[in-house]
């Protein structure tokens, strides 16, 4: 990470280091500064779901399950505006980031089917949550190490440099890049309005349920997916850029 820092660009804490030396495997590590984060931090979230299920801890199930729904879409979406931003800058092949967009909106759709609906009505508690948890969990690992280790890590065949310059321009959007930060749910809200409804207001934060800020987005405007701009970041530009 030597040259990343002397760019400038974001820099983990030491304790957040730590956690990715604990979570992360080294093989699944991509040097994607935002991209190994946010898959350690998914890690620890799916960590402490299980815990809540062994301890019995209904009210933190529910909060672990809707911050892991909140997590996977907003980091989707940084994904895939760094897909954007390679894209437009002709470091990636479009083939690669359609299938890659693709694969974001199916395990979305995994999740909701067979975690959070159940779970939701009642019909997934106990053993059967953490089975099935762990069976996305391991749809989640499977997706890292076969497209984002493609598209990021030694795989990919890029430079260091092109990754600096895509980590450097998701530092600027104004997307929200954790659960927590201004706009993560309210966004949710504008483009997948079920995912939304499904979440609980008590797992969420005020600052989350905010307006999203002022965005920076690439200036790529075609879409991601091959499916009529269905990906998370072509509901973006449809709702956003290309409406106004």
């Amino acid at each position: 990470m030597t040259s990343i820092l002397a760019h400038n660009a974001p820099q983990l804490s030491r304790k957040d280091q730590e956690a990715l030396n604990k979570y992360l495997p080294v093989e699944l590590r991509s040097d994607h500064w935002f991209n190994d984060l946010h898959h350690t931090m998914l890690l620890i979230l799916f960590s402490d779901l299980k815990r809540s299920v062994a301890r019995g801890r209904s009210g933190q199930q529910e909060y672990y399950v809707d911050t892991i729904t909140v997590y996977w879409v907003i980091h989707c979406l940084m994904e895939e505006e760094g897909f954007s931003h390679a894209l437009l800058n002709g470091v990636v092949t479009r083939e690669l980031i359609a299938e890659h967009a693709k694969a974001h909106k199916e395990l979305l759709l995994w999740w909701s089917d067979n975690v959070v609906t159940p779970f939701k009505a009642g019909a997934l508690l106990g053993a059967s949550l953490s089975a099935a948890s762990e069976q996305f969990l391991q749809h989640v690992l499977a997706h890292i190490k076969a497209m984002d280790m493609t598209t990021y890590g030694e795989d990919s065949q890029r430079a260091q440099s092109q990754i600096i310059s895509e980590v450097a321009h998701i530092a600027k959007t104004g997307l929200p890049l954790s659960p927590y930060m201004q706009g993560a749910v309210s966004l949710i809200r504008s483009l997948l309005p079920n995912v939304a409804a499904s979440l609980s207001p008590a797992s969420l934060t005020p600052r989350s349920m905010e307006p999203v800020g002022s965005l920076r987005l690439s200036r790529y405007r075609n879409a991601l997916c091959n499916e009529a701009r269905s990906g998370f970041r072509d509901l973006l530009i449809s709702r956003t850029v290309l409406a106004s």
